[in-house]
């Protein structure tokens, strides 16, 4: 029993009692701390090493503001200061002292007994190994069951390779899922045409102790309209997880596009679309990204609702496109570049990686950028006329 399971901003004055009556021992995912650290090098120094440490290995709780006694919790301590002021110490700290820094770190105070309790939550990190380089320390820490640990010479090198597997992870299910729509291997019967694929893929996917509650995503099942909807059709859980359709199975007829959200968190989109101008194949740059940026935004949100955390990787394809053109004006008519056909029945676009869940359209359009870039290259545009002179999207 942790914190983990419990999102940062509902956590009560309950949840920690539990840990005290239950004497939930410090453990791989949870460090508890009497007071707050310190303003000296020494304590800044520990800060940090207690955050690497759970950023290097699994993530977890830094609970400050409770009395232990090897590792047991036994009663509260509160803290009696200025709790956002500490918080905003505590972040400084943070991104001043570690290399990179540890993205999504959050930090929320707590009401305790005429005072309150700091939860440092620290999230697993996909961008690590974190390194202290505050006051030149250059070291490293991890962590397990025991508490904090310096890494050996084999752990550090499973460390740094660990970034790499998952980029090639990330890639192999692309390669994977593309050869399973192309080959027909998907849970309905598309319409013919061009199709958009769209795979959102949470870093944490590829934890096999992660698990989608398939419950709570079917009673949330309208967030997943599948892409070029403005609602969806019928719905079915089924043994990947949870399928959105476009259309209705009754009505006996191919569908125009399909959801499929994964017990791993993966969401794989898929739309089937005829391309413009008779024999000629035009592909509207600006159709593609309408939907890409939209359903980018709503499905990460959706995601968000289910707990399924940050980073994202964001995988864009365009299968079936061989003799095809795509043109970035208004429309089919319209070209600023002389006709290239695409001489590839597949393109698969750059990844795109989210640290956060994007506020709006414009945040997510500009966190997709290099996916934007490459399809205006595509049209034989040196650089996306979706941005304006200040590098922001504007919606076309």
């Amino acid at each position: 029993m942790t914190l983990m399971h419990i999102p940062l901003e509902e956590i009560q004055e309950s949840h920690l009692r539990e840990l005290i009556d239950a004497g939930v021992v410090e453990s791989l995912h949870i460090d508890y701390k009497r007071d707050t650290y310190g303003t000296n090098d020494e304590c800044k120094a520990e800060f940090l090493a207690d955050v690497s440490s759970f950023a290097n290995a699994s993530g977890g709780d830094i609970v400050i503001g409770i009395n232990e006694d090897r590792g047991v919790p036994h009663s509260f301590a509160p803290f009696k200061g200025d709790a956002e002021a500490e918080g905003i110490k505590l972040g400084q700290i943070a991104r001043s002292g570690l290399q990179p820094r540890v993205s999504n770190l959050l930090i929320r105070s707590v009401p305790v007994n005429g005072g309150c309790v700091l939860v440092v939550r620290v999230p697993r990190s996909y961008n690590g190994p974190h390194r202290i380089v505050f006051k030149n320390k250059n070291r490293f820490c991890s962590r397990s069951s025991g508490g904090k640990f310096d890494p050996d010479v084999d752990e550090l090198r499973a460390m740094f390779t660990f970034a790499p597997r998952l980029t090639e992870q990330i890639e192999s299910l692309r390669a994977d899922r593309v050869s399973k729509i192309s080959s027909g291997q998907i849970p309905v019967k598309l319409s013919p045409g061009i199709q958009l694929v769209v795979h959102i893929v949470p870093f944490s996917s590829f934890n096999t102790r992660q698990t989608l509650d398939i419950i709570k995503a079917n009673q949330n099942r309208d967030l997943f309209v599948p892409l070029g909807c403005d609602d969806r059709g019928e719905s079915f859980v089924n043994f990947d997880g949870i399928l959105v359709l476009s259309g209705y199975l009754r009505d006996d007829k191919k569908q125009k596009a399909y959801t499929q959200v994964f017990r791993s968190g993966i969401i794989e989109a898929v739309m089937a679309f005829e391309p413009g101008d008779g024999n000629r194949r035009i592909v509207s740059a600006n159709y593609i990204e309408h939907f890409v940026v939209r359903a980018t935004k709503n499905y990460l949100s959706a995601l968000g609702t289910l707990d399924i955390k940050p980073p994202f990787a964001i995988l864009i394809s365009l299968l079936g496109v061989n003799g095809a053109i795509i043109r970035t004006g208004d429309n089919y008519a319209d070209s600023e570049r002389p006709n290239v056909r695409i001489p590839h029945d597949q393109l698969h676009f750059v990844e795109a990686v989210f640290e956060s869940i994007p506020v709006d359209l414009k945040e997510c359009g500009q966190t997709l950028r290099p996916v934007l870039e490459q399809l205006a290259n595509t049209a034989g545009l040196a650089s996306s006329p979706s941005f304006d002179d200040s590098g922001k999207w504007k919606e076309r």
